[in-house]
């Protein structure tokens, strides 16, 4: 009981050190650099995000199921084919990401750092998605610190250090790399050491990569669509004001993701593996009580944290000392708000995702989507950055709707 207690408590401190890392980063970033350099900094984290999922196109929904159903000697085997396809998307899509370029939403200067942490940012990602699919939670959240955590307490001691040559975009985008290479190369060593090798002569079963993109259509749909509700704003924002008011809204969201950041990181990734065992074992009993206790961490933390945050922003604003970050207060709570009912919408969500009806989470995506793309280019143009809180509420809001009602309509 002891040994899983401290397994426990050093497993919350490394997902809880990693979700601050974040908040504590763009607190600083927004107190040092100007409001432009956030708006960059704000795209640039925009377009990684957008790209990694054309990269990884969600196969890992696909393996995570497999790798649980199959023997663990077919776990490398398993990894290695789904690096494999990676590979052949990587040839697809890289040279396609010059358009974020042309576009003249990042200027051409960005464009060495954008590719390199583009790549080493998904392998960590998916280094992370395959050591929490296996059991190994610990050391996923360790190489989530590394990737996420870790780089970003670093640059931030050598801010507060005084030195103007570290507040640099370029001092951040070298710091960023050298965190996601580190959680790389990390993760092919832990790999090795147990005995899970990558590394195989085997021939790669495109049949099964070939199913496995099948599958993870409707997921990829899914999450991009999501991806396009929580992004689209930023770069509205962009072609209609400035990149300043970007910086404004990625402020403001940031903070605001906090209270999705938690919940998915601290406790859907930690749980989901288990709901999907006991389903797919039959154990319904005891998947009815692991759901419940699910569903109702979900609503009680989600709103604890929204809380906490709508309390605390003030005083975070305050200690910035600039008068721009006070612009539209408003549009940091409609953001909250916004992020606990995504959370909340998690819920139907993987109840439909364990019975494997992702069918209905793509149509209940699609129909969030089509709302915020209709909303952003109404009410952005017209009223600012207000209107991609208020585009992003309307969708989530959909989106937790329609989840709920398919459900319901399964249990028929």
């Amino acid at each position: 009981m002891n040994h899983l207690l401290k397994l426990s408590t050093v497993n919350l401190l490394l997902r809880g050190l990693s979700s601050a890392s974040k908040f504590i980063l763009i607190i600083y970033f927004a107190k040092y650099f100007t409001i432009s350099d956030l708006g960059i900094f704000g795209l640039f984290i925009s377009a990684i995000s957008f790209a990694i999922y054309f990269l990884g196109f969600d196969f890992y929904n696909y393996n995570a199921r497999e790798i649980i159903a199959q023997p663990t000697l077919k776990t490398g085997i398993l990894i290695r084919d789904q690096f494999v396809f990676f590979g052949v998307n990587y040839l697809i899509f890289l040279p396609l990401f010059i358009l974020v370029f042309q576009q003249d939403f990042l200027d051409y200067q960005y464009i060495f750092w954008f590719y390199l942490i583009l790549i080493f940012e998904h392998f960590s990602i998916e280094f992370f998605r395959i050591f929490t699919v296996i059991s190994k939670p610990i050391f996923a959240n360790f190489i989530f610190f590394i990737k996420s955590g870790l780089w970003s307490y670093f640059l931030i001691v050598l801010w507060l250090l005084g030195n103007d040559s570290f507040k640099t975009l370029n001092m951040v985008w070298v710091t960023w790399f050298i965190g996601n290479f580190l959680a790389t190369v990390i993760s092919l060593i832990y790999l090795h050491i147990n005995g899970i090798k990558v590394l195989i002569t085997n021939a790669v079963n495109w049949k099964w990569i070939k199913k496995g993109i099948k599958i993870s259509i409707p997921f990829f749909a899914s999450t991009i669509s999501l991806k396009t509700i929580e992004l689209l704003g930023r770069f509205i924002i962009d072609k209609y004001y400035t990149k300043g008011e970007v910086g404004i809204y990625t402020f403001y969201w940031t903070i605001a993701n906090l209270v999705n950041i938690v919940i998915f990181t601290a406790l859907i990734m930690v749980l989901y593996p288990k709901l999907i065992e006991l389903y797919q074992k039959k154990k319904y009993e005891k998947f009815k009580i692991a759901y419940s206790k699910f569903k109702y961490s979900i609503i009680a933390i989600s709103l604890l944290l929204g809380g906490l945050l709508i309390i605390f922003i003030k005083p975070i604003i305050a200690y910035l000392n600039k008068d721009a970050y006070t612009v539209q207060i408003s549009t940091f709570y409609i953001l909250v708000v916004s992020n606990i009912i995504l959370n909340i919408s998690y819920i139907p969500h993987y109840l439909l995702y364990v019975k494997e009806k992702d069918k209905y989470i793509l149509y209940s995506t699609i129909l969030g989507t089509i709302v915020n793309v209709i909303l952003s280019f109404i009410l952005i143009p017209e009223i600012g950055v207000i209107g991609a809180a208020w585009a992003i509420f309307f969708s989530y809001l959909v989106i937790l709707l329609f989840k709920s009602v398919f459900n319901i309509f399964e249990k028929k």
